[in-house]
Order: C-alpha cells, then structure tokens, then sequence
C-alpha cells in the first residue's frame, strides 16, 4: 500500500535523490502514517540522523499525506 501511495503521489519523481533509499523513505512514512500526521515534537533539531529528517520534511513537503486521506 505504501508503495502505491508514494508512486501515485509521484513521489520518487519529485525527489528522485531518494530512490536509492526507498527502504528509509517506507519507514519513515510508516512512522508518519502511525502518527497520524502528526509533527514530530522538536523534528528537526532532535533527531540524531539528518537523513531521517530530510525524508520526513519531503514527505511533508509533497502532501503524500493529502493523498492519503483523501483516498
């Protein structure tokens, strides 16, 4: 389902840089889906791995989420 989401959002399209980490881009969507949207409490300055933040900040930034709920 995850997959679907993302191609329909075309996703990797718009972020073609992370196609290589389509694994961590899934968990991180995962974690975004079980927080229902939610924002991170202090996101970006807490997280250990930049990496992580960046994926999540795409996700947002793309509205993978407006999809989501409106499908």
């Amino acid at each position: 389902m995850l997959d679907d989401v993302l191609d329909d959002a075309s996703f990797f399209t718009k972020y073609p840089e992370l196609s290589s980490d389509s694994a961590l881009v899934m968990v991180v969507f995962n974690d975004y889906l079980q927080r229902k949207f939610a924002n991170r409490e202090g996101m970006r300055h807490e997280l250990k791995f930049e990496e992580v933040a960046d994926v999540e900040q795409c996700i947002i930034d793309s509205k993978v989420s407006n999809y989501v709920i409106r499908h």
